[in-house]
Order: structure tokens, then sequence, then C-alpha cells
């Protein structure tokens, strides 16, 4: 049968955090492409919440482990884009691609597109991964204003929402090659010197300095 936009949220993923309207399977988009999304010039009118089942990590090596990049950096800018998953009804799986094995007919791509927030962060330490000091990258995060709705991510902190330039993050690479959080609550903490903070109260990693995070990027 025909999958709708909200059973593909339920599937799909910006990688391991699927944005979900109730519940998600961790999994990650295949083939996923995005659109820009110019924003409206006028307030949004609505808010809708989405929610996600992310990855929880039970201690700091679990979690660096998990991630294929660690970097230190400046937030830029941001834009909001439409992802849309692939969906050629012959590639992956029922739970890598929620349209395996349904009649291209009955695939609709526009109502499956997911709202996304794509910021521009500047490396200025890199820890771990293929990102050097000085390279721009894109880290995708659930959520934007689009059409004059506000769609939100109960566990995400939007980086243009936090008051600190200097960040530590915890990302990894898709295939499109774009970064995303390897969970929103433990893969982001605001830098004061050497002292991390968790930009949410949801972490029980115990990262606090930069000193724990460098060692823990070098195992």
């Amino acid at each position: 049968h025909r999958r709708s936009g909200e059973d593909l949220l339920m599937k799909g993923h910006i990688r391991k955090a699927t944005v979900a309207l109730a519940a998600a399977s961790v999994l990650g988009f295949v083939g996923c492409s995005g659109s820009s999304a110019e924003p409206s010039p006028a307030d949004p009118t609505e808010t809708l919440q989405m929610s996600a089942d992310y990855p929880v990590y039970n201690t700091l090596d679990e979690a660096g482990d998990a991630a294929g990049t660690i970097v230190r950096g400046k937030f830029l800018d941001s834009r909001v884009e439409l992802l849309y998953p692939d969906t050629s009804p012959d590639s992956g799986d029922g739970l890598s691609n929620p349209q395996s094995g349904v009649p291209s007919e009955q695939i609709t791509p526009s109502d499956m597109a997911v709202v996304a927030t794509v910021s521009r962060l500047e490396v200025t330490e890199a820890l771990k991964g293929d990102a050097r000091v000085g390279d721009v990258i894109e880290v995708i995060q659930p959520g934007g204003e689009y059409e004059q709705v506000k769609y939100t991510e109960e566990k995400t902190v939007p980086l243009s929402d936090i008051s600190s330039s200097d960040i530590l993050l915890f990302l990894d690479l898709m295939p499109d090659g774009h970064y995303d959080l390897i969970n929103p609550e433990q893969g982001l903490y605001t830098v004061n010197g050497d002292a991390l903070t968790p930009v949410t109260d949801e972490n029980s990693l115990g990262l606090k300095t930069l000193a724990q995070a460098r060692e823990t990027a070098s195992k």
C-alpha cells in the first residue's frame, strides 16, 4: 500500500535520529537529497512539534566510538531545506527504504519531505575525523521554519539558538557530505576555556573538559 509522509517520517531520519511525528526507527536516510526552502518573511502562524528516537550512549567512550567526527567550531549561518529519502522501489529493504516494493505510481515524493535546518560551521579544532581547521562543514538538524510553520524537535537545540560562539560537536558524516549529531543531547556542548557544558540537562556522559574530549577522540 502507499506509505504516507507521516509513515516515512516514522521510518526515515537524519542519519541515526529519525525525525518523526510519533516514533522513529534508528536508521538513516538512503540517497538523501535536499532543496533549499526560502524562509517566509512573515512570522510563523503555527508550530508543529516533532519527536524522534535517538541512540543513547551509556558512557563517554561509547559516544566517542559512535562519532566519526569530533570538532570544535563556530556557527556561521543556517538555512532551511526539505529532505527527501530514496524513493526507488527497488533500492534497499523496508527499513532502510520505506518505499521498497511499493509500485512507483503510488509514491509521491512531495508527501515525504522532512523540514530540516542546515547550519554552516567553521572548524576551529579537529579532534577526530577528516575535517580540518578552517573547513566549513554543514550540520543538519531536524526542524526549522517553512511556509509560516515552525517545526521543532523536542530534544534539539538549533545551533543558531546557542549563545556561545564556541561549541563542540560529536558528529557523523552522512553519504551526501552533510554531518549530523550522534544525539542532540549527548553530542553538543558549549566551550568556555577548557570547560564544556552540554546544551541540555539530559546528558549523563560526564564530559566536562576539552581535555576529556581530546582523550576520548584519541582512543
